[in-house]
């Protein structure tokens, strides 16, 4: 029989481990051994082994000089069956009307998972959000959108805990309803977003991205009118 002792043991293993992917998954750069010994402050042979053990899953992916999120945490998103039936027309009508790059956001964990994607074939290079991207709530319009919605379901000190420094943001993003980030999950892009405000579905936000400056007027109705149809 497993000893209450060994239970929290395990449990705090798993804490940690889970505490590692979200330090790769917000931060802007990969991260080093040391870098996360340092911020997990326990002893760098323990920091080793988590690392070993995700690595062996594909949760993460480098070595001791630079680590980043791995290809397998894609899997675990299980996006494909979490996104509505009319979801693939949605964004591709709000892709083929904005000429942008549009995709859906939920919150997963604490992080902002990309469920579906669809892009307007064009000329030169194609943006792409693949479908279980994940990032942290706190970085680009999707995270603070995605805020937004989860703000209609949490209490205050509980939003202002998973917004942090971005609270104001978050703020400003509810009173306006729409949120705006540049450079901040993929360097050069423009995105902005809209919350789905509603009881009935989880936290979920609508998003583009863009190189060009944008008519923001324009994407805020264009999305508004097609996030009434989620």
């Amino acid at each position: 029989m497993t000893t209450p002792s060994r239970r929290r043991d395990t449990a705090q293993t798993l804490s940690r481990g889970l505490t590692i992917l979200e330090m790769l998954a917000s931060a802007p750069t990969a991260l080093s051994t040391s870098d996360i010994t340092r911020r997990l402050g326990v002893p760098r042979t323990n920091v080793n082994r988590l690392l070993n053990t995700l690595q062996t899953h594909d949760l993460v992916s480098g070595s001791s000089k630079a680590w980043r999120i791995g290809a397998g945490i894609h899997a675990l998103s299980n996006t494909k069956t979490q996104a509505a039936p009319q979801t693939p027309a949605i964004l591709q009508r709000v892709s083929e009307r904005l000429e942008m790059t549009a995709f859906l956001v939920h919150e997963r964990n604490g992080m902002c998972v990309t469920l579906a994607c669809a892009e307007t074939p064009r000329p030169g290079a194609t943006l792409t959000q693949r479908p279980g991207t994940v990032h942290s709530l706190r970085r680009g319009a999707p995270g603070i959108a995605l805020l937004v919605s989860i703000g209609d379901q949490v209490t205050g000190p509980a939003l202002a805990e998973l917004a942090g420094d971005r609270i104001e943001e978050v703020k400003e993003a509810r009173a306006r309803g729409w949120a705006f980030s540049q450079d901040e999950v993929i360097p050069g892009l423009k995105a902005i977003a809209v919350p789905i405000r509603s009881s009935q579905v989880e936290p979920t936000a609508l998003a583009v991205v863009t190189l060009l400056p944008p008519d923001i007027d324009e994407v805020v109705r264009v999305l508004n009118e097609e996030a009434h149809q989620l």
